[in-house]
Order: structure tokens, then sequence, then C-alpha cells
């Protein structure tokens, strides 16, 4: 859960009420990781860091699906996997490139793949 507001201030103030509701009547308590950050800092969310201008895809993600395709690439020259095996993960990883800012990153990774073929 995100929440967003111009005053930090208010944000400590629901930070403590949150971590006493859940603490009270769920018997859970916040993530550890749990903070409140400014806005410039972007946030953290299923694997992109998002900013009011723009989205990017964390670095870790990134370094992840390049490690896949490198994967995927030789087990399809040993025969562990298909082409289509890797078509499909890659074609799944374009799709997550187009929701965020991701040109260079996509043309590399395009570039990779191209060799991976050759």
């Amino acid at each position: 859960m995100a929440i967003l507001h111009h005053d930090k201030q208010y944000l400590w103030e629901i930070k403590r009420e949150v971590e006493g509701f859940l603490a009270n009547r769920l018997h859970l308590d916040l993530n550890s990781k749990t903070t409140v950050r400014s806005v410039s800092q972007g946030v953290e969310w299923l694997g992109h860091r998002v900013w009011p201008t723009h989205i990017r895809l964390r670095k870790s993600t990134a370094q992840k699906m390049r490690k896949r395709l490198r994967y995927l690439q030789k087990a399809c020259g040993q025969g562990e996997a298909t082409p289509a095996d890797l078509n499909t993960t890659w074609q799944s990883y374009r799709g997550m490139l187009k929701h965020c800012n991701s040109y260079r990153l996509q043309r590399k990774l395009e570039g990779e793949m191209g060799d991976m073929q050759d």
C-alpha cells in the first residue's frame, strides 16, 4: 500500500494509526522497511520505481531479466528448453518494459537477444 500526501508530519501520523490498527485489531505489524519518504525518491512498486513523472524498471529486475534470458538461451542450445520457451519469456518481458521508461534497456536486450539467436 502507498499513501501519498504533501505533509510529511501527516504521513507519520497516518503510519502510527495504521500500526496501531494492525497491532490491536489484526495482531499484525508493518514490515520493517515501511517508511515515510519524499516522492522525489520514487516509490518501489511491483519491480518498478515510480515517480510522478516517469516509471523505471528496478535495476535488480533488469538484472534478473537478463540472467533468465541468458539461461534460456543456453538451455535451448542444450535441448533443455525450446525456442518457444525463450520467445514466450522475451515477449512477456517486452510487455513489462512497455509500461515504463525503458527504451535503452529494451534496445540493449533486443541486441543481446539477436546475439543469442545467432
